[in-house]
């Protein structure tokens, strides 16, 4: 969820995201907010669900024959349709580049309360990171009582 959010910010940003066309879904990591985790029946439903989905990922492997497949052409097709049948929350690996003005408006937007939970969590972490970093460009952002980063000069 998070990946789908970040890269919605095009100007001054740059992405590399783990591409679902060439991995293979046998395991599938799903992250899950602290509140969720809590509520023991909705957590257990959640992992029966991602059972299901692992499972069908092993069935349709098995079915195309990917361990055997020797051409990669057919098993970029094959591993390319198994990815319709992952939830939107799995887990992939990004790596994101800003230049300064885009980062500080990232963590204004991102760390607000109206932000997804889970970019609200990783730009928490990025300001925490660039107020370390760069003092000078982060100097004037203070975190309030609900996490978020609030600059004192929005427009830089």
């Amino acid at each position: 969820v998070m990946t789908h959010e970040l890269v919605r910010h095009r100007v001054g940003t740059s992405f590399s995201q783990e591409s679902l066309r060439y991995v293979r879904l046998d395991e599938i990591p799903i992250w899950m907010p602290e509140w969720a985790l809590k509520d023991e029946e909705l957590f257990n439903r959640c992992w029966l669900l991602v059972d299901q989905m692992e499972e069908h990922q092993m069935w349709m492997s098995d079915h195309f024959g990917l361990d055997k497949e020797k051409s990669f052409d057919i098993k970029k097709i094959k591993t390319s349709f198994m990815r319709r049948f992952v939830g939107m929350g799995v887990a992939t690996d990004i790596v994101f580049g800003a230049n300064l003005r885009t980062l500080r408006w990232l963590i204004e937007m991102r760390t607000s309360i109206h932000a997804e939970c889970e970019i609200r969590l990783i730009f928490q972490q990025v300001a925490n990171r660039m107020i370390l970093e760069d003092p000078n460009i982060f100097i004037d952002f203070t975190e309030n009582e609900a996490g978020e980063w609030i600059p004192r000069n929005s427009k830089i």
